[in-house]
């Protein structure tokens, strides 16, 4: 998988560690050269662009044409709505954009932004978790009042799901898995992927959907 990260502030210098320690193929795009050379002493496996993530001919360089994410996480609006716009342009199957004005929201949709991520929403879903009483999941995102959140749930190495197919566990069809991580290994898998133990499974839902797909994702060990 490839993803290149077009900002290298607080949040997309995070970022570019946590994928870089999970060996990810990573680029990053930055305008600033301090910040360029942050990011390269996280590692020398990432690819440094020093130009703005607005440039198309930055980007270009960056390989856009090939990857598989791209995250514009920069502190401007204008620069990510932009970046946003040539990812598409590009082709890029998953564009993922923090917004750090919400009244910019409908710019970031009208762009092609499949998931967008507002500071404050993020805030206020650690809240929630406070409110959670669930200790076998990790609450990434929950939006009570549009009912649906985002888990993680890490599956038992003999729970009874281990060794079937998505499709054969027959989650609630209002929940979905969106993702597996295995290891190193990030997987967005279809209906015939198999779970295995100790997988971690981002489900996707209802929160009444997501409940019921933890209880069965987790399902006593077979004996």
């Amino acid at each position: 998988m490839r993803v290149l990260i077009v900002g290298a502030g607080f949040v997309g210098k995070h970022l570019a560690e946590y994928l870089s320690n999970r060996g990810v193929d990573l680029s990053v795009v930055e305008l600033r050269q301090e910040k360029c050379r942050e990011v390269t002493d996280i590692s020398p496996n990432i690819k440094v662009f020093c130009g703005s993530g607005d440039d198309e001919a930055v980007l270009k360089s960056a390989e856009v044409d090939s990857a598989d994410i791209v995250y514009a996480v920069t502190d401007d609006d204008d620069v990510n709505v932009c970046a946003c716009k040539i990812a598409k342009k590009h082709g890029v199957p998953k564009v993922v954009a923090l917004v750090n004005s919400m009244s910019r929201l409908p710019d970031y949709v009208a762009a092609g932004a499949d998931v967008t991520i507002s500071p404050l929403d993020a805030i206020l879903s650690e809240f929630e978790k406070t409110f959670s009483t669930r200790t076998d999941v990790t609450a990434f995102l929950c939006k009570r009042e549009e009912n649906w959140e985002v888990v993680s749930v890490k599956i038992p190495m003999h729970a009874e799901v281990v060794g079937k197919k998505i499709a054969e566990i027959k989650l609630p069809p209002e929940a979905r898995v969106s993702m597996i991580i295995r290891g190193n290994e990030l997987i967005f898998p279809d209906e015939n992927y198999e779970i295995h133990g100790g997988d971690e499974v981002l489900v996707v839902g209802s929160i009444k959907a997501v409940d019921k797909s933890v209880s069965i994702l987790r399902s006593a060990e077979a004996t």
